[in-house]
Order: structure tokens, then sequence, then C-alpha cells
């Protein structure tokens, strides 16, 4: 989510839409539901460049990124 902070801190809401679209599959594969459903809501809302909508969810993303590693850290113990 590095990359998606730094291109939401340049507004490029392309890149955004990319980045997002990119981890939205991934996430889903690994069944992080809410986190894939995170990364499609990024993307649409890039798409509109609705900083706001973008905003809050960059303010909640890195902690649901933290909530899977965490599953997964358990899952592999």
């Amino acid at each position: 989510s590095g990359d998606l902070h730094k291109v939401f801190n340049t507004r490029d809401f392309v890149e955004m839409k990319r980045i997002a679209h990119q981890m939205r599959s991934p996430s889903a594969y690994l069944g992080a539901e809410q986190l894939s459903s995170i990364f499609g809501i990024i993307e649409e809302s890039a798409d509109r460049e609705d900083e706001e909508r973008i905003s809050y969810f960059m303010g909640i993303i890195d902690e649901e990124i933290n909530k899977v590693v965490a599953e997964l850290k358990k899952m592999m113990e």
C-alpha cells in the first residue's frame, strides 16, 4: 500500500486506479474479502477522482493489510 499512498499524495488518479486494480484480485484470492473490497472502492473512486472517499479508505487500508498479514502468519504456524 506504500505505492498507493505515494500516488494518492500526488493525486495521480490513473495510477491510483491501476494499483488498486492490481491489488484487488490477489487480495480476494487470499480470502481477504474486506481488503479486496477496499481496493475495489478505491479503484472506482479514483475513476471518479473522489478524493474524499479515497482519503477515507486510504486511512483504513493499512490496518486491514495488517490484519490480513497477522492471519496469514497464524495459518503458517
